[in-house]
């Protein structure tokens, strides 16, 4: 079941066109080049190919195998022996051991015009008794390398939805960048613009020539922010290049988004059913079924390092049919029949008296199984803890996109009143430039809580597990829950 990263299908909803630019770089098109070219992707993929190998490794031990032998032995005194032999054995899963063999031998003598051959055709069966009885322990390197190939599958999906969270941040925060540089433009903009109305006021008389001052030193400060916004802008671009896996030669594709943030509706709704979604989180998400996966693994590793501590005792039974002949053809026993029959039993005992690799390993893996079982209850624990931060994150970012929505429409209807107030002569023109700045921040601030909404979107959809589907094969991730929450 490897995901390759071809193979993302991408289920899009209808993107909403408030705030979008021609051109630049889609979210979709930023998600999808994030998982094709991330190099943890990469590097998961990896893992899984290696786990394959490792569970066809594994599952080797059980492969038939398939003996064969000759030799030919000639002696001083004109005696020359030749024997040849073929057998078939095999390990069943359940521990058992199937064996068969077919043993010929030819012997010649020069001075002798008549030879002798003898042929063996045999079949055994062995039963452990101790170490290695039963199904749990005889297949327990293949049950390991079983569960160990779907936890990096797990991992590989939880890697998934970290880049496409990350990358979602990236974007929403490039696009932050540019509707900031293009505010601050705009206020350097009216800056300008400013400067010369009030210089033709003083031209004219009608206001002092110490004004200026104020407001070139307004513009200074305006120009010196729109700096520091392009210089934002490019650090974001880089940012989110870097997501992408884009090198410097392909950064131009990064150059802008094309998407505005998800659309501002007074009405959205407050999370209330916080609890229910740490239950939905301890279903959805992958990294704890990669440890809970793990935690099996290392669970059918410390029984078999148990199994591993207890002798080795086997019961091998088996039937052999045996016969000579004369001449060089030994088969000739099998085609006459002219052999007799054979049953054997036989009992092997194997003690190793310190045991010290067996013990050795059975405490490194029992130690490893508690230690495991601290990280996933603390996993869990994470887990709950993160997806109430997201929640409040999520609350609180729609209570603030709110009020900083407010705050720019009430800037707005006081920078309309001072002016106005200001060509009546009941203003000054210091207060004109404060109510600007001051609208100017409560813009800045509103941008950055349409950012920070979106990007609250993300984390609560990744807390949650809901960023990338546990689909068989294709991983299928939506846009819209990129873009929108719905209690």
């Amino acid at each position: 079941m490897t995901m390759a990263t071809g193979l993302y299908a991408f289920a899009q909803a209808p993107v909403n066109a408030t705030g979008q630019s021609p051109g630049g770089i889609s979210l979709l098109r930023a998600v999808s080049l994030s998982l094709q070219k991330n190099p943890d992707i990469q590097i998961s993929e990896s893992r899984i190919l290696i786990s394959e190998g490792a569970l066809q490794a594994a599952g080797g031990t059980f492969d038939p195998l398939l003996n064969l032998s000759t030799m030919v032995a000639e002696t001083t005194d004109k005696i020359r022996v030749t024997s040849s032999s073929v057998g078939v054995s095999q390990q069943l899963r359940s521990g058992i051991e199937l064996g068969s063999n077919l043993t010929a031998r030819s012997e010649n003598t020069y001075a002798n015009a008549i030879s002798g051959s003898e042929a063996t055709l045999g079949v055994s069966i062995r039963f452990p008794i101790l170490r290695g009885r039963g199904e749990e322990f005889a297949s327990a390197a293949e049950n390991v390398a079983k569960l160990s190939l779907e936890k990096s599958q797990y991992d590989m999906r939880h890697a998934a939805a970290v880049v496409v969270y990350s990358t979602a941040v990236a974007y929403w925060n490039l696009r932050a960048a540019e509707e900031i540089l293009e505010a601050q433009r705009e206020s350097e903009r009216r800056a300008q613009r400013l400067v010369g109305d009030i210089q033709q006021l003083i031209n004219a008389g009608e206001r002092p020539a110490a004004d200026i001052n104020l407001i070139n030193a307004n513009l200074t400060s305006k120009r010196a922010a729109r700096l520091a916004a392009e210089q934002s802008l490019i650090n974001a671009r880089l940012a989110l290049g870097e997501k992408i896996g884009l090198d410097y030669a392909g950064l131009q594709e990064a150059a802008k988004t094309s998407e505005g943030f998800p659309a501002y509706d007074e009405k959205i709704a407050l999370i209330k059913n916080g609890p229910d979604l740490v239950k939905r989180a301890i279903e959805n998400r992958f990294d704890l079924k990669s440890s809970q996966t793990n935690l099996d693994a290392l669970r059918i590793a410390v029984n078999a390092a148990r199994d591993n501590l207890q002798p080795i005792l086997g019961v091998t039974v088996g039937a052999n049919y045996v016969g000579r002949t004369t001449g060089e053809n030994p088969l000739l026993v099998l085609s006459r029949r002219e052999g007799d029959t054979q049953l054997t039993a036989g009992l092997s005992y194997i003690w190793d008296v310190e045991n010290s690799k067996s013990k050795g390993n059975f405490l490194s893996q029992s130690a490893t199984y508690d230690q495991q079982t601290v990280a996933l209850r603390a996993l869990q624990l994470s887990i709950g803890v993160g997806v109430e931060n997201a929640v409040a994150g999520y609350n609180r970012s729609v209570q603030q996109l709110r009020e900083s929505q407010l705050t720019v429409d009430l800037y707005t209807k006081i920078v309309e009143n001072e002016r106005t107030k200001l060509k009546i002569g009941n203003s000054t023109l210091l207060d004109v430039v404060n109510v600007e700045s001051q609208r100017q921040d409560a813009l800045l601030n509103h941008i950055a809580q349409r950012a920070a909404h979106a990007s609250a979107i993300a984390a609560l959809r990744y807390q949650v597990g809901e960023l990338i589907s546990n689909g068989s094969e294709i991983q299928v991730l939506s846009l819209e829950n990129l873009r929108s929450y719905a209690p």
